[in-house]
Formats: C-alpha cells, structure tokens, sequence
C-alpha cells in the first residue's frame, strides 16, 4: 500500500467511516482531524512525508468503535457503567485490528488507536499512560481529536466554540495535554480555523437522515 496514492486515501477514509458511521458527520471529522494533526506535526517541524503519513493514520483512531452498538454511541443520556466499559474497549479493540496489518502506517495507526485517549496526567485509558510514556504520535491525534469533538454538537452535548475550546486546552496544559502541543496548537490555532472551515459540516448525516424520517412516518 503506497500512502500517498490517491485510492490509498480514499480507501483509509472508507475505513475510518465505515467503523464510525453512527457518529454524525464523522467523514468531516475525520478531514479536520487529519488537518489539525498535520499542523501539528509541522510545527513539531516533522517533515512532510512524516507529517502526511501521521495524519493519515489518525483518521483510523476510533476504527475499534466498530464493536460498539449505535444505540449506545447515539445515547442522549448518562451512560451506564457497562456502556462505559464497552466504550473504553474500543482502543484496545482497534488497535488489534490495524496492527495486523504489516504495513508502517497501520503499525502508526494501530498506536494512535491505542494510546489516543491517554491524558498527560496518568487518567486515560486503556493504560493509564503518563507524559512521555504516552506516544507522540497519540498525543496530537488525543489533542486534536477533542478539539473536534468539542466544538460539535452530539446527542449528549452542545457545540462550544473554538476559542471557548482553545482556552479549555490551555487550561489543561499539563494535566491533561502534552503543555507543548497545546502550545504549538496555540501558534498554529489561525491554520488550525482554516482547516476547520475547509472541512465544515453543512448536511446532517445519513443515520440522522434516517431517522427524521422514520419521525416523519
């Protein structure tokens, strides 16, 4: 698998929709994510290939969401305990299935998968990973990867803005978050808006399609 031929990428982003399709907007997600990951990783001052190659793997980081149910993805209320550990399973889970695959980039996601949702402070999950303990390379994906979600708008949440969100980060510096990423995503947060323009939600999902309709009927 070449990851700079265009099929290579289309292919990625089939995946990464495919385990996330009860997520609402999750294809433009997946785009913001990759950018915001980008900027990141250049202003690490990663070279392109490095930069490209590490944002293209963190369109797979929820792939082991595939093994939770839409119901419990789409809960509008409190989760139980037991939805909880289902959805706490998912890194494991989707780290397993890329890392089967033998090329680098799969081997790149597959840690992305895996240490994501590790915070900076030791209160992440699946591994309770602690600063430098923590991959780089899931670090940005995290970081970005909350971003997203923050400033959208989820059966359980409202949308903040991107500055309400920036400053959120911020105060998480060194709990949280990597304090120099969250600085470098500070420097960058201009390109940072760009990407999140370039790659707006405008039309509600197929799934939320579905059912207004069924509402409808």
């Amino acid at each position: 698998m070449n990851p700079n031929d265009d099929l290579s990428k289309q292919s990625l982003m089939g995946m990464a929709v495919v385990a996330e399709f009860a997520v609402p907007d999750i294809e433009m997600h997946v785009q913001r994510v990759r950018g915001f990951a980008y900027r990141l990783a250049r202003g690490l001052n990663m070279g392109e290939t490095e930069a490209n190659m590490l944002a293209d793997a963190c369109q797979l980081h929820d792939v082991g969401m595939v093994s939770v149910p839409v119901a419990i993805v789409r809960k509008a209320t409190n989760l139980t305990n037991d939805e909880w550990d289902l959805i706490r399973e998912h890194p494991e889970i989707g780290s397993d299935l890329l890392r089967r695959r033998p090329h680098e980039l799969f081997k790149l996601a597959g840690s992305i998968a895996l240490s994501h949702h590790e915070r900076w402070d030791g209160s992440g999950y699946p591994l309770g990973l602690m600063k430098e303990d923590i991959p780089l390379e899931g670090r940005i994906c995290g970081l970005c990867d909350v971003f997203d979600t923050l400033t959208h708008p989820r059966a359980y949440k409202r949308a903040l803005s991107p500055d309400e969100v920036l400053l959120l980060l911020q105060e998480s510096s060194d709990s949280f978050f990597d304090p120099r990423l969250v600085e470098i995503f500070t420097l960058e947060f201009n390109e940072i808006l760009a990407v999140r323009e370039q790659f707006k939600s405008e039309t509600p999902d197929l799934l939320e399609r579905a059912r207004r309709s069924d509402a409808r009927s």
